[in-house]
């Protein structure tokens, strides 16, 4: 009992780890992070300028430039320099907001502007994210006042204004992904095809094993969840009081989005049980119930850990087991998915 116990820790461990190590945000979250810290590193009522971001796209750098300006001007702590000025300026001397200026342009416009400081930076692809760097610069000096860089989520909104295809789900949210091939974590409609082992505790305690077989699966990129029609199997043992059974049949799973690339998947399954007692010779209707997480390790992969719950409740014969047979456990497992 005790090492199962250690096991599920372990597991749930090797879980969280990497999927807080990739965690990303969304672009207007990103953006007001940056800009809080600017602020913190700027002398508070220095006039400064949004002045450029690097990018790929007129459309990306407009909206960045855009909601950081915003910010600071409703914050407050320091005076932006006003927008129709800049443009003015940048018509004069022909540089695009979206390409790279050079520090020495970027002093000369700042004094033009009577600015003190620089607001600029970059966003540029970083595998299944975009890394996004914001800076201030002494426009004096050309001294760094700060430099910030974090990655960014994939979101609706970034994937509008840089063309992407890809879109990535944040925690808690329910963005879609696409089903288009971009994304090998996307739910898909893959065959799946898991395996397991349970220590069930009820009347009787027992181990066991089985088999889950997804024949159907409808992926509905605007849904809240992602349904799943299986067949399962499972054969249970206790040692205790020699009691054997079998309980299998078909049933639905929900699937969950949780974090970036759903990796991280929210698991609540209801199951119509066949239930064989071996030991005593009866056969049972009833219902299965079970919840729990899984982590995909590779796009093929995912490791499992999940609650079960297994009653009968119609006796189909006249053995002599127990009218109702009930068990509930925790179960580890591992779940292939192969494409159709």
């Amino acid at each position: 009992m005790k090492q199962i116990f250690v096991f599920m820790a372990f597991f749930s461990l090797l879980c969280f780890y990497p999927v807080e190590a990739q965690e990303a945000v969304n672009l207007k979250d990103a953006l007001d992070d940056a800009a809080v810290y600017i602020i913190g590193r700027v002398p508070r009522g220095s006039k400064a300028v949004v002045l450029n971001f690097q990018s790929d796209h007129v459309a990306l750098t407009d909206y960045i430039i855009g909601e950081l300006t915003v910010f600071l001007v409703n914050e407050g702590s320091l005076t932006i320099v006003d927008r129709q000025n800049l443009e003015m300026l940048r018509q004069e001397m022909d540089f695009q907001l979206s390409g790279e200026v050079s520090d020495e342009s970027a002093q000369t416009i700042g004094r033009l502007l009577g600015a003190q400081t620089i607001i600029s930076g970059e966003i540029t692809p970083f595998g299944n994210v975009y890394r996004l760097l914001v800076r201030a610069i002494a426009v004096e000096t050309a001294a760094i006042q700060g430099m910030q860089t974090s990655n960014v989520a994939i979101d609706s909104t970034l994937a509008a204004l840089s063309g992407s295809s890809q879109v990535s789900s944040r925690r808690g949210s329910s963005a879609a992904l696409p089903n288009d091939g971009s994304n090998p974590f996307a739910l898909d409609g893959k065959r799946v095809f898991a395996l397991s082992a349970a220590g069930m505790y009820g009347k009787d305690r027992a181990w066991g094993a089985g088999g889950t077989i997804t024949v159907f699966e409808k992926y509905n990129p605007g849904a809240f969840f992602t349904p799943s029609f299986f067949v399962t199997a499972k054969y249970f043992q206790s040692n205790d009081y020699v009691i054997y059974f079998f309980s299998g049949g078909p049933g639905v799973l929900f699937k969950r989005r949780l974090t970036e690339m759903e990796r991280f998947l929210l698991n609540v399954g209801i199951s119509i049980e066949f239930i064989n007692d071996f030991d005593w010779g009866s056969n049972h209707l009833g219902i299965g119930v079970q919840g729990g997480l899984s982590y995909r390790v590779t796009p093929n992969i995912s490791l499992d850990l999940n609650g079960l719950f297994k009653t009968s409740l119609v006796q189909l014969n006249s053995g002599n087991s127990p009218d109702n047979l009930s068990t509930a456990g925790a179960e580890l497992g591992v779940t292939f998915m192969l494409p159709y």
